[in-house]
């Protein structure tokens, strides 16, 4: 893993290098976050945000590589429980210029799992060893740019695998003044991450 990331900061440094043009921005934004998958049953998506900054790196008048590194909240509501997930989101995106104004992008985005809490009437509960630490998405989206450095977007990310983890439960009873723990194996559920995100961006 250090190795990997140390080759990317060195290709990274190439293309900034490299580039015809370089800018850096902040960016900030709505997620409507949900779960999906398999055994999803009676969840409803949430309004969290993100934020953060990006690198914008032109290779031809209409084409560059965008890395961003967004801090994301994310999650689901119900009737029972909420759960909120944070993560220190890494796309790597490809941008293509319609015009000078419109673009697409598309890429794939790392995530780390920051913190993972469980809320319901009973409390707050500690959920990260139940899911994974990464989680593999895919991005795309559309982003309007304007001629002073702000622009709007839309984006839709989702994972590629579940980000649920399998995980030890224990239970302990006394009987006759005699303590047992007993531990049983949990298979994590099939839950991925889907969010739709708004957000403005400036780049200087």
């Amino acid at each position: 893993m250090k190795k990997s990331i140390l080759f990317l900061g060195f290709a990274l440094w190439g293309f900034i290098s490299n580039a015809q043009e370089t800018s850096f921005g902040v960016k900030a934004g709505l997620n409507y976050a949900y779960i999906n998958g398999s055994d999803v049953k009676d969840i409803n998506p949430t309004f969290k945000y993100h934020a953060g900054a990006l690198i914008n790196i032109g290779i031809t008048q209409f084409f560059s590589i965008q890395p961003e590194f967004l801090y994301s909240v994310k999650g689901y509501s119900s009737d029972q429980v909420d759960l909120d997930l944070t993560y220190l989101d890494l796309p790597i995106l490809v941008k293509v210029k319609f015009s000078d104004q419109i673009s697409l992008h598309v890429g794939p985005q790392l995530g780390y799992l920051i913190s993972a809490n469980q809320k319901s009437d009973l409390g707050e509960d500690d959920v990260k060893d139940q899911l994974r630490s990464f989680d593999l998405a895919l991005a795309s989206g559309l982003e309007y740019e304007m001629n002073s450095g702000l622009s709007f977007g839309a984006r839709y990310t989702f994972s590629v695998e579940s980000i649920g983890d399998d995980y030890e439960e224990e239970t302990t009873t006394t009987v006759n003044g005699v303590t047992n723990t007993v531990k049983t194996n949990v298979k994590a559920p099939d839950y991925k991450n889907g969010v739709i995100q708004l957000f403005a961006a400036f780049k200087f």
